[in-house]
């Protein structure tokens, strides 16, 4: 569903309820340029850290065209998904006399390729949903603080020969003596203006006038309050109740305005899990063709919101994007804050606003059906899962936009592709036939790296090594463990009906499933979803980002409490078991240790919350 400038605020709460009745949300972005790598490939390949400041560079220099968003709906008493897309064109115009000024940079490449793809470079500008960061917003609000309390302003020092600007308080000073001479009932304000004209008329002040009146009443007339208008400024008597109801009005003035201008930021803090009821009432009116109001009175509005917002509260939402490392440290700067300088400062900020993100491009080159694609590139893997019988798809009458129609490099289509890959990679993995991987190691590239990110694409190898076979048989267990989670905490969890009937370990060819019938948990359909966030599924493969062209090959968003909890004391024996790599050994999982286990029960709990 395409949502523009006037569709957006109309459509605002439903959105908002799609997305905390969201499982997951799918995301993609268009941007107005991406970095290109300043070093040759025969300098080797950069560090996590070079990337991410190269990217970080981008992120502060060029700007998020365009967003998609998929909300994905868990239906498990029929074990399908219900696909909601919305496509968002992003405008740099802050609007309303905010003061906010940008500066909006395209690059020559993505020009060349937006226009390539049919991208219509007006569209922000003319169809733009607007937004104001978190930084952007609090700007704005302490300027209007500043600008509201006359005091705090320094005064303008006038040198003793600047006989224009000395003449022109003079005036002021004598105009408004005048003025008080007068009944207020006759005369209950004055309006200052510039000089006059031989027609008699006052013409308009300028900047520097309009700011030396205001410094005069300031100065001389403490009993009075002035009042800008573009040219004029208005002089008023004023008592500190009624100053103070003024000073309400224009906050509540600003409010309306700052809540109209955030736009879009409304969605990510939802994403975030944030609070949401600051959305003016006056700001959603009507519906989209302007006709009604579909709240019949603010109460109904706020008590709307209100029910959304406690269900957004409840924890952030699950974000799952394809390829989106870049996309992540996009939306971070344009939304959440200043990005830190750091690789590591900006997974642990990112993983505390989104404890659960998921990289379908690393999914599709980490499982053991890598090698069956030939590209990591979305279109590509979308063509190979295309005929996967589950999950089952339902999609809503009022969001055909993308059922018959390929948009590839339209946001919102990208998050419909990737939300539907995430699933049928997810049910590929989770085969209770495909034992979990103790660790993932990325395939080796034989290739040079070439000077784009996304040059890797296809240069991906098959897994290494088989399992040993106890571990295999053991792992297999487990995962047709989770195959069975499901969303709902407050519904218990069956066990398996079966075990592995042999303990050989099976080929990708040649496997066979685990479990020899359906298990039914409370009546759900529960052999076609995707395991349950707080799994060992996720613990596996989630928050863990695809970076090729760089020596990591990946970043894990966990990275840094990982590294503080290895820090503690730990078993010899244990300790001399490590492989070379650093990585745990096969007989020390993570999934043992009684540290590994708090931290897992500290994160169970989290999760648990979620719905």
């Amino acid at each position: 569903m395409e949502v523009d400038r006037i569709d957006f605020y109309p459509m605002l709460p439903t959105m908002l309820k799609h997305i905390s009745t969201a499982h997951f949300v799918g995301f993609d972005l268009e941007l107005s340029g991406i970095p290109v790598r300043k070093q040759h490939a025969s300098e080797g390949r950069q560090n996590l850290q070079q990337r991410y400041a190269e990217v970080k560079r981008a992120a502060e220099t060029f700007h998020i065209l365009q967003i998609g968003l998929t909300c994905v709906e868990q239906d498990a008493k029929n074990g399908k998904y219900l696909l909601r897309s919305f496509n968002f064109n992003l405008s740099p115009i802050v609007g309303d006399g905010l003061g906010v000024e940008r500066e909006f940079t395209y690059s020559t490449g993505a020009v060349e390729f937006l226009l390539s793809v049919g991208y219509s470079m007006d569209s922000p500008f003319k169809e733009g949903v607007p937004y104001l960061s978190r930084e952007e917003t609090e700007v704005v609000r302490q300027k209007a603080m500043e600008k509201w309390d006359r005091a705090s302003i320094p005064d303008i020092k006038i040198r003793p020969d600047d006989h224009q600007a000395l003449n022109f308080m003079k005036r002021v000073r004598s105009e408004i003596d005048q003025w008080l001479k007068l009944s207020r009932d006759d005369a209950p304000q004055y309006t200052i203006g510039g000089r006059m004209t031989d027609n008699n008329v006052k013409l308009p002040l300028n900047r520097f006038e309009r700011r030396l009146a205001h410094q005069v009443v300031r100065s001389h007339y403490p009993e009075l309050h002035t009042y800008s208008s573009e040219d004029y400024i208005k002089v008023k008597s004023g008592n500190k109740e009624k100053q103070s109801e003024e000073r309400e009005q224009l906050v509540r003035r600003l409010n309306r305005s700052m809540s109209t201008n955030i736009g879009f930021r409304w969605l990510t803090e939802a994403l975030a899990g944030e609070d949401v009821s600051g959305i003016d009432f006056h700001t959603v009116p009507l519906d989209i063709k302007g006709e009604k109001n579909e709240y019949t009175s603010v109460q109904q509005f706020q008590d709307r919101i209100a029910e959304i917002r406690e269900v957004l509260e409840s924890a952030p939402r699950v974000l799952v994007g394809h390829n989106c490392f870049m996309d992540l440290v996009f939306i971070y700067r344009y939304f959440y804050g200043q990005l830190p300088d750091t690789v590591e400062e900006f997974q642990e900020a990112l993983h505390a606003i989104f404890p659960m993100i998921v990289d379908t491009k690393f999914l599709s080159t980490s499982g053991p059906d890598a090698h069956h694609f030939r590209s990591s590139q979305l279109s590509q893997i979308e063509e190979t899962l295309s005929n996967d019988p589950t999950p089952v798809f339902d999609y809503p009458r009022d969001h055909p936009r993308y059922l018959n129609a390929e948009k590839y490099h339209e946001a919102g289509f990208d998050s419909f592709i990737t939300s539907k890959v995430f699933l049928r990679l997810t049910s590929r993995l989770n085969t209770p036939s495909q034992p979990l991987p103790k660790t993932l190691k990325p395939p080796v590239t034989q290739e040079p790296v070439k000077a784009t990110l996304d040059a890797e694409e296809d240069f991906i190898e098959k897994l290494s090594k088989k399992k040993k076979e106890k571990q295999a048989t053991d792992d297999a267990a487990a995962a047709a463990k989770s195959r069975f989670g499901h969303s709902n905490p407050f519904e218990a969890l069956a066990q398996a009906a079966s075990t592995p009937s042999s303990s050989r370990p099976a080929s990708a060819a040649t496997q066979t499933s685990t479990v020899e019938s359906k298990v039914e948990i409370d009546g759900t359909d529960s052999d076609k979803l995707i395991p349950q966030w707080d799994s060992d599924f996720w613990k596996t493969y989630g928050n863990k980002l695809r970076v090729y062209g760089t020596q990591e090959e990946e970043c894990d968003l966990t990275a840094k409490r990982k590294a503080i909890t290895a820090a503690a004391p730990e078993d010899s024996d244990e300790a001399e078991n490590r492989d070379q790599d650093g990585l745990e050994p096969e007989t020390a999982h993570p999934r043992r240790g009684s540290i590994i286990s708090t931290l897992q029960e500290s994160i169970q709990s989290l999760w648990l919350g979620k719905k």
